[in-house]
Parts: C-alpha cells; sequence; structure tokens
C-alpha cells in the first residue's frame, strides 16, 4: 500500500497529527470478513466435536458455554460470509461478477445441515473444510476473474 493509505501522521516542533482515513480502513475490514469468518469456522468445528473430551480434561471452550447455540453460531458465520460479499459489491468494493459466489450457498447449506444433525470429528468435522476451500477458492477465483 502506498504511504497514507490508512494513516497519516505528522511529527512536528509546533504539532503532532494524525488522521485515519475511514474508507481504506472500512474496506479493509469488509475484506477480511470471509476468511476470518471461515477459519473461525473450522475451529468452531474442531471444539464442538471435542467438546466432551475438553470438558472432561477441564478445558472449557466456547462450544461448552454456548452449548447448543454454537451450532447457530456456526451457521452464522458461513450466512455472514455471503451477506459481507453482497454489501461489499453494493458499496462498490468488489465487482459484481463477485456475486456469482452466491451459488456456493448450496454447497454450504447441505454441509451445515450434516455437521448439525451430527457433530464427529471422523465423519462430519471435514464439512467445515469442505466449506472453507469452497467459499474460500470461490472467493479468490472471481476477485481474480474481476480484476481482469
Amino acid at each position: 500500500m502506498p504511504e497514507g493509505t490508512f494513516l497519516s501522521f505528522i511529527l512536528g516542533w509546533d504539532k503532532i497529527s494524525a488522521e485515519i482515513f475511514v474508507k481504506p480502513v472500512v474496506e479493509v475490514l469488509l475484506l477480511s470478513v470471509i476468511p476470518v469468518c471461515t477459519t473461525a469456522n473450522i475451529m468452531l468445528a474442531n471444539n464442538i466435536c471435542d467438546v466432551e473430551k475438553d470438558v472432561a480434561v477441564k478445558r472449557y471452550t466456547l462450544p461448552y458455554y454456548l452449548g447448543k447455540k454454537a451450532l447457530i453460531l456456526f451457521a452464522v458465520l458461513y450466512y455472514l460470509t455471503y451477506a459481507d460479499m453482497i454489501l461489499m459489491v453494493a458499496l462498490g468494493i468488489l465487482s459484481p461478477v463477485c456475486l456469482l459466489l452466491l451459488p456456493t450457498l448450496l454447497i454450504v447449506q447441505k454441509n451445515i445441515n450434516i455437521f448439525i444433525r451430527h457433530q464427529d470429528k471422523a465423519t462430519t468435522f471435514g464439512t467445515a473444510i469442505v466449506n472453507f476451500i469452497t467459499i474460500m477458492g470461490a472467493t479468490s477465483l472471481l476477485i481474480f476473474i474481476s480484476a481482469l
């Protein structure tokens, strides 16, 4: 990024000033939502699958405190990625081509349903990995295509 893109800082004898440029900061934060949510869901799915073992060794993770609401959080984090993409397109941060991410919701929803029915490290944890690859792969590809 060019100097002064996010922050301008002036240090002088007569004044000190700092200026934050809100638009680029908000754009970077919005761009980070998708990878943050999908990565967080891998960790959340892992902890959900291990909650009984974790409690047995007195390791209290977020799913312990949330109970069954952890499964709601799991789904909401995926939905947030799609809402974020729509918002970024609406704000003109990304090209409308990126809305082609939306059909991947069919795959992601199928995997959410599988995981909600049964949380097991050996059989259903992989759905979080598949969802990560689906969302991140499609997002990366669409941003690349729209940049052409």
